[in-house]
């Protein structure tokens, strides 16, 4: 049986479909120039942090956790850690004898 429902479904299906939109256009962007800089070691660490790093001596574990450390504090260079102090390092996160070996070679360092 014919309702005006039925009618309305019907001719709804009926309909033709409308033709999809074209995409708009890409523009052409050229990619800025980037600086040519030197690749950045291991972890992207500045070579001097890479050698300071090596130079406390920590187990393979300990290191991998102090770059991981260092990376999520934005500490990629000496000089960034020269500016820290001992609670600078607690907020790092390092646990204390790592903290220790850190601060008595900078220590070291700054003569």
């Amino acid at each position: 049986q014919e309702t005006p429902m039925r009618r309305r479904v019907a001719a709804f299906k009926a309909r033709p479909l409308p033709a999809p939109k074209p995409a708009p256009p890409t523009p052409a962007v050229a990619a800025p120039p980037t600086a040519q800089v030197s690749p950045p070691s291991r972890g992207g660490f500045a070579p001097d942090m890479v050698a300071f790093i090596a130079s406390l001596g920590l187990g393979a574990d300990a290191q991998r956790i102090l770059e991981s450390q260092l990376a999520t504090a934005d500490i990629f260079d000496l000089e960034t850690a020269q500016c820290l102090e001992g609670d600078d390092w607690r907020e790092v996160g390092l646990k204390v004898g790592t903290r220790k070996k850190v601060v008595a070679k900078l220590e070291q360092l700054a003569g």
